[in-house]
């Protein structure tokens, strides 16, 4: 049997992990040579900042507010390179289309 399935703080259990996981991906991602990192870590960011608001009665602001400062800091950044990466991918794909016939 899982370890998780006998914690009694399964939520803090899955923020541990996405925070875990969010430490991994973030050297990577400002790197800005993986762009899996990039939106892997966007979106863990991004599911943070969901389960920050859903805590929002339980924990105090004073507590929330550092966390909340970083993980929407980063958010903006990476939103940032993921744009990039995007743009990056239109135009090579508009180049192959261009040079296709040739």
């Amino acid at each position: 049997m899982d370890d998780r399935t006998d914690s009694k703080f399964l939520l803090l259990d899955y923020l541990d992990e996405l925070v875990d996981q969010l430490r991994k991906l973030v050297a990577p991602a400002i790197g800005g040579k993986d762009v899996e990192a990039v939106h892997d870590a966007r979106v863990a960011t991004r599911r943070l900042k969901a389960a920050t608001d859903l805590m929002d009665s339980v924990l105090s602001r004073r507590c929330r507010r550092p966390f909340s400062r970083i993980t929407r800091a980063l958010r903006r950044q990476l939103g940032s390179l993921r744009d990039l990466d995007v743009m990056i991918e239109h135009l090579d794909e508009i180049r192959d289309e261009r040079y296709a016939a040739a």
